[in-house]
């Protein structure tokens, strides 16, 4: 198998896969009778707002009725999400569900396109970041993962230049989706850059006093009063909205298949949370670490420490393999002839992961293990001389 793989280039199977993707979203896009369900809770929450009804968007019967008066083919879920987040989606409505739906899933595509390219220039990185299946998956379910993980990686190349300002204003646009920021506060503090944390908490406690303004205070109340609601799912989202929990990715979840007990799940997700920060903290502190390093190691650890994940989620592990191909270029590393087979692997690894977990053949939530191999594989690189800061 290394030796076919050998005889190619492996930016033609980069190029293969990213065709594939393109097509496989283009005729899901052209053959579906309406958005997918993940669109239609973005999309009637900005209808409710129009409509003058933000403070309903947090009542589950409400919300329900109004998602199938305008998706009714459609399933519904509840709107979780902060009133900050509710504010940043209000502009959705103003176009025809199918317009906002393309717009949003290919201008993400293009976005976190445009941004690799600037930040990393060369061909190999471009393609080999762009070939993981993580993008199809996040377009597929019309999530906006992308968006956040192009937003941590504008905040992440601001920070790699000394632009605190710059990239504590695109921090707290992360937080409309709080749990992609769960280690951001770890490498932050670690590395001192105080200014950068000043300029997110002031941000985004302005979106929260704008959003008040906006939506008043009834919004809020209903928000704070769903956080039961909210919990409830989370403890076991199977019962509340079909959440199978085999299909998520983080260790609540994989604890709540073993049949743990909620105290042990929540045990088990919080130990995860405190090995990850103190990885990212003790990188993110040292001064001799290659900044590419110290991203590639805070994405993945966000990945792994996520509370609330699915595969498409998993957009990150594209952000962590393209900061590990700027310490290992060309024939080292992962890009070396003998390593092709496994970085196809990695390119596949969430829609692997998403494949193993629907079979029922398959032990529920096993395939979540294989999200030990890319700790492995840093593991592995940690004594390379590539990590020193030049």
């Amino acid at each position: 198998m290394q030796k076919l793989l050998a005889r190619y280039d492996l930016r033609i199977i980069a190029l293969a896969l990213i065709f594939t993707y393109v097509i496989s979203i283009v005729g899901i896009t052209l053959f579906i009778d309406e958005p997918i369900q993940d669109f239609s809770a973005f999309y009637t929450s900005s209808q409710m707002v129009w409509q003058g009804l933000s403070d309903q968007v947090y009542d589950l019967n409400a919300y329900v009725a109004h998602t199938k008066l305008l998706f009714p083919e459609g399933g519904s879920y509840a709107w979780f999400y902060p009133p900050t987040t509710l504010l940043a989606i209000t502009p959705l409505a103003l176009l025809p569900p199918f317009v906002c739906y393309l717009i949003m899933v290919f201008g993400q595509l293009v976005l976190f396109g445009v941004l690799v390219y600037r930040y990393f220039r060369k061909l190999n990185i471009v393609l080999f970041t762009l070939a993981g299946s993580a993008l199809l998956l996040n377009a597929i379910y019309s999530q906006f993962g992308i968006l956040w993980a192009s937003f941590l990686l504008l905040a992440l190349q601001a920070l790699k230049q000394g632009e605190q300002t710059k990239a504590g204003f695109w921090l707290a646009m992360l937080s409309l989706k709080p749990h992609y920021a769960i280690m951001i506060p770890f490498a932050l503090v670690a590395a001192k850059q105080w200014r950068c944390i000043a300029v997110t908490s002031v941000l985004i406690v302005s979106m929260a006093l704008t959003s008040l303004l906006v939506f008043g205070v009834d919004t809020w109340t209903a928000f704070w009063d769903a956080l039961t609601l909210t919990s409830a799912t989370m403890q076991d989202p199977e019962a509340f909205f079909g959440f199978n929990p085999i299909e998520m990715t983080n260790v609540f979840s994989f604890a709540q298949l073993l049949g743990l007990p909620i105290w042990l799940r929540w045990t088990f997700q919080g130990m995860v949370v405190v090995i990850c920060g103190y990885a990212v903290f003790h990188t993110w502190q040292q001064n001799n670490y290659n900044f590419a390093w110290k991203a590639a190691l805070l994405a993945l650890a966000t990945i792994i420490s996520m509370p609330w994940s699915f595969t498409y989620d998993m957009v990150l592990l594209n952000l962590w393999l393209a900061y590990l191909l700027v310490l290992f270029p060309q024939r080292q590393g992962l890009n070396q002839n003998n390593n092709h087979g496994q970085l196809i692997v990695l390119w596949l690894l969430p829609l692997i992961i998403l494949t193993l977990s629907l079979q029922e053949w398959f032990p529920g939530g096993m395939s979540n293990i294989l999200l030990l191999w890319p700790v492995w594989i840093m593991w592995q690189m940690r004594q390379s001389s590539a990590l020193k800061s030049v």
